[in-house]
Protein backbone atom coordinates (compact mmCIF):
# COMPACT_ATOMS: atom_id res chain seq x y z
CA UNK A 1 0.00 0.00 0.00
CA UNK A 2 1.25 3.17 -0.91
CA UNK A 3 2.32 5.19 2.28
CA UNK A 4 0.31 8.45 2.09
CA UNK A 5 -2.64 6.20 1.81
CA UNK A 6 -2.03 4.30 5.00
CA UNK A 7 -4.99 5.73 7.37
CA UNK A 8 -2.85 6.97 10.56
CA UNK A 9 -0.99 9.63 11.57
CA UNK A 10 2.13 11.39 10.39
CA UNK A 11 4.59 14.29 11.16
CA UNK A 12 2.96 15.90 7.80
CA UNK A 13 -0.86 15.51 9.42
CA UNK A 14 0.45 17.10 12.59
CA UNK A 15 2.17 19.74 10.29
CA UNK A 16 -0.74 20.52 8.88
CA UNK A 17 -3.44 20.63 11.67
CA UNK A 18 -0.94 23.34 13.56
CA UNK A 19 -0.99 25.31 10.29
CA UNK A 20 -4.71 25.23 9.89
CA UNK A 21 -6.63 24.05 13.12
CA UNK A 22 -4.25 25.97 15.23
CA UNK A 23 -3.22 29.15 13.50
CA UNK A 24 -6.02 29.05 11.38
CA UNK A 25 -3.27 29.93 8.53
CA UNK A 26 -3.83 27.63 4.92
CA UNK A 27 -1.21 24.71 4.52
CA UNK A 28 1.06 24.77 1.66
CA UNK A 29 4.57 23.37 1.17
CA UNK A 30 6.57 25.64 -1.16
CA UNK A 31 6.27 23.91 -4.26
CA UNK A 32 9.58 24.16 -5.42
CA UNK A 33 11.47 23.16 -3.02
CA UNK A 34 9.13 20.35 -1.68
CA UNK A 35 9.35 19.01 -5.53
CA UNK A 36 13.37 19.63 -5.46
CA UNK A 37 13.49 17.53 -2.39
CA UNK A 38 11.25 14.96 -3.42
CA UNK A 39 13.83 14.24 -6.90
CA UNK A 40 16.64 14.01 -4.27
CA UNK A 41 15.65 11.77 -2.02
CA UNK A 42 14.16 9.17 -5.30
CA UNK A 43 17.19 9.37 -6.78
CA UNK A 44 19.47 8.75 -3.68
CA UNK A 45 17.32 6.52 -1.69
CA UNK A 46 14.86 4.49 -4.75
CA UNK A 47 16.74 5.24 -8.04
CA UNK A 48 15.39 1.76 -8.88
CA UNK A 49 11.64 3.49 -8.96
CA UNK A 50 10.72 5.61 -11.80
CA UNK A 51 11.61 9.22 -10.68
CA UNK A 52 8.79 11.44 -11.22
CA UNK A 53 10.16 15.02 -13.40
CA UNK A 54 8.72 18.76 -11.92
CA UNK A 55 8.79 22.13 -14.13
CA UNK A 56 11.32 24.34 -13.01
CA UNK A 57 13.87 21.71 -11.14
CA UNK A 58 17.53 21.85 -11.60
CA UNK A 59 17.70 18.28 -12.10
CA UNK A 60 21.67 18.65 -12.80
CA UNK A 61 22.40 20.39 -9.80
CA UNK A 62 19.80 17.23 -7.80
CA UNK A 63 22.64 14.83 -9.35
CA UNK A 64 25.53 16.78 -8.35
CA UNK A 65 23.98 16.45 -4.69
CA UNK A 66 23.39 12.82 -4.92
CA UNK A 67 26.43 11.88 -6.15
CA UNK A 68 28.17 14.67 -3.34
CA UNK A 69 26.27 12.24 -0.70
CA UNK A 70 27.43 9.02 -2.24
CA UNK A 71 30.94 9.99 -2.34
CA UNK A 72 31.15 10.93 1.67
CA UNK A 73 32.50 7.92 3.42
CA UNK A 74 29.87 8.44 6.39
CA UNK A 75 27.22 8.35 4.12
CA UNK A 76 28.15 5.54 1.65
CA UNK A 77 28.17 3.53 4.86
CA UNK A 78 24.86 4.00 5.86
CA UNK A 79 23.26 3.68 2.17
CA UNK A 80 25.02 0.80 1.60
CA UNK A 81 23.81 -1.00 4.69
CA UNK A 82 20.89 0.57 6.01
CA UNK A 83 16.90 0.40 5.59
CA UNK A 84 16.12 3.19 2.96
CA UNK A 85 12.62 5.15 3.05
CA UNK A 86 11.24 2.29 5.49
CA UNK A 87 7.73 2.47 6.89
CA UNK A 88 7.44 2.12 10.23
CA UNK A 89 4.10 1.89 12.30
CA UNK A 90 4.00 2.45 15.92
CA UNK A 91 1.41 3.66 18.70
CA UNK A 92 1.59 6.15 20.70
CA UNK A 93 1.92 5.43 24.37
CA UNK A 94 0.26 8.45 25.89
CA UNK A 95 -3.01 8.80 23.25
CA UNK A 96 -2.80 5.18 21.69
CA UNK A 97 -2.93 7.34 18.46
CA UNK A 98 -1.93 5.45 15.74
CA UNK A 99 1.11 6.70 14.02
CA UNK A 100 3.21 6.36 11.12
CA UNK A 101 6.94 7.57 9.55
CA UNK A 102 9.02 7.14 6.65
CA UNK A 103 12.48 6.59 7.47
CA UNK A 104 15.21 7.86 4.90
CA UNK A 105 17.70 5.44 6.02
CA UNK A 106 17.59 2.87 9.19
CA UNK A 107 20.55 1.24 10.76
CA UNK A 108 20.71 -1.48 13.22
CA UNK A 109 24.29 -2.47 14.76
CA UNK A 110 24.18 -5.94 14.51
CA UNK A 111 26.52 -6.15 17.57
CA UNK A 112 24.79 -3.80 20.15
CA UNK A 113 21.58 -3.54 18.16
CA UNK A 114 21.26 -0.07 18.24
CA UNK A 115 19.69 2.01 15.48
CA UNK A 116 20.30 5.13 13.82
CA UNK A 117 18.09 7.03 11.73
CA UNK A 118 19.76 9.49 8.62
CA UNK A 119 17.64 12.28 7.50
CA UNK A 120 18.55 14.27 4.73
CA UNK A 121 17.99 17.81 4.11
CA UNK A 122 18.77 20.08 0.84
CA UNK A 123 19.48 23.72 2.38
CA UNK A 124 20.87 27.08 1.31
CA UNK A 125 22.48 27.94 4.20
CA UNK A 126 25.95 28.87 3.59
CA UNK A 127 27.53 27.54 6.88
CA UNK A 128 26.97 24.95 9.54
CA UNK A 129 25.31 27.62 12.27
CA UNK A 130 22.61 28.63 9.74
CA UNK A 131 21.71 25.17 9.22
CA UNK A 132 21.45 24.67 12.69
CA UNK A 133 19.45 27.34 13.43
CA UNK A 134 17.15 26.48 10.78
CA UNK A 135 16.35 22.95 12.26
CA UNK A 136 13.86 24.56 15.23
CA UNK A 137 12.28 27.09 12.78
CA UNK A 138 11.04 24.37 10.34
CA UNK A 139 9.94 21.70 13.36
CA UNK A 140 12.67 19.66 12.41
CA UNK A 141 13.37 19.28 16.25
CA UNK A 142 9.81 17.96 16.32
CA UNK A 143 10.29 15.66 13.43
CA UNK A 144 13.74 14.01 14.47
CA UNK A 145 11.73 13.09 18.21
CA UNK A 146 8.71 11.73 16.33
CA UNK A 147 11.05 9.92 14.09
CA UNK A 148 13.22 8.80 17.25
CA UNK A 149 10.20 7.58 19.08
CA UNK A 150 9.20 5.74 16.45
CA UNK A 151 11.57 2.52 16.75
CA UNK A 152 13.10 3.98 19.80
CA UNK A 153 16.53 5.02 18.33
CA UNK A 154 19.36 6.02 19.94
CA UNK A 155 21.05 8.04 16.92
CA UNK A 156 19.43 10.62 14.90
CA UNK A 157 21.60 12.27 12.40
CA UNK A 158 20.33 15.24 9.60
CA UNK A 159 23.14 15.35 6.73
CA UNK A 160 22.31 18.71 5.21
CA UNK A 161 23.06 19.15 1.22
CA UNK A 162 24.26 22.83 0.32
CA UNK A 163 22.43 23.71 -2.39
CA UNK A 164 24.64 26.43 -2.90
CA UNK A 165 28.30 25.89 -4.01
CA UNK A 166 30.89 24.96 -2.21
CA UNK A 167 28.23 22.08 -2.20
CA UNK A 168 29.48 21.04 1.16
CA UNK A 169 27.53 18.31 3.74
CA UNK A 170 26.48 19.77 7.22
CA UNK A 171 26.71 16.76 9.67
CA UNK A 172 24.00 17.10 13.36
CA UNK A 173 23.28 14.69 15.28
CA UNK A 174 20.07 15.61 17.35
CA UNK A 175 20.99 13.41 20.12
CA UNK A 176 23.70 14.94 21.12
CA UNK A 177 22.04 18.38 21.41
CA UNK A 178 21.40 19.28 24.73
CA UNK A 179 17.75 19.93 24.45
CA UNK A 180 16.76 19.38 21.13
CA UNK A 181 14.96 15.87 20.91
CA UNK A 182 13.28 16.91 24.56
CA UNK A 183 11.51 19.76 22.80
CA UNK A 184 11.05 18.38 19.90
CA UNK A 185 9.59 15.93 21.87
CA UNK A 186 7.02 18.11 23.65
CA UNK A 187 6.07 19.84 20.83
CA UNK A 188 4.81 16.59 19.07
CA UNK A 189 3.05 15.29 22.37
CA UNK A 190 1.16 18.60 22.63
CA UNK A 191 -0.19 18.52 18.66
CA UNK A 192 -0.44 14.75 18.88
CA UNK A 193 -2.90 15.10 22.26
CA UNK A 194 -4.91 18.32 20.36
CA UNK A 195 -5.27 16.05 17.27
CA UNK A 196 -6.73 13.17 19.09
CA UNK A 197 -9.33 15.70 21.18
CA UNK A 198 -10.09 18.00 18.06
CA UNK A 199 -11.05 15.06 16.11
CA UNK A 200 -12.63 13.05 19.13
CA UNK A 201 -10.61 10.44 18.64
CA UNK A 202 -11.79 7.25 21.08
CA UNK A 203 -10.11 4.49 22.40
CA UNK A 204 -11.56 1.92 19.74
CA UNK A 205 -10.90 4.54 16.69
CA UNK A 206 -7.34 6.11 16.73
CA UNK A 207 -6.88 6.75 13.05
CA UNK A 208 -5.87 9.65 10.92
CA UNK A 209 -8.80 12.30 10.33
CA UNK A 210 -9.85 12.07 6.62
CA UNK A 211 -11.83 15.39 5.69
Amino acid sequence: MDYFEINRISNSDLSRFKSEIILGEKYKRPEKATNFGRVFHALLLEPHLPIETYTGVNHTLINRLVEKVKQDTFCRRYLANGAKEGLVLFTDPTTQAKCKAKLDVKFEDTHSHSKTILDFKTTYARDYATFVGSLTGYDYDRQAAFYTDSIDAQRFIFIGVQKVKPYDLFYFEANKAFGFLEYGRKKYKALLKKYVAHYNLSANNYYKHSA
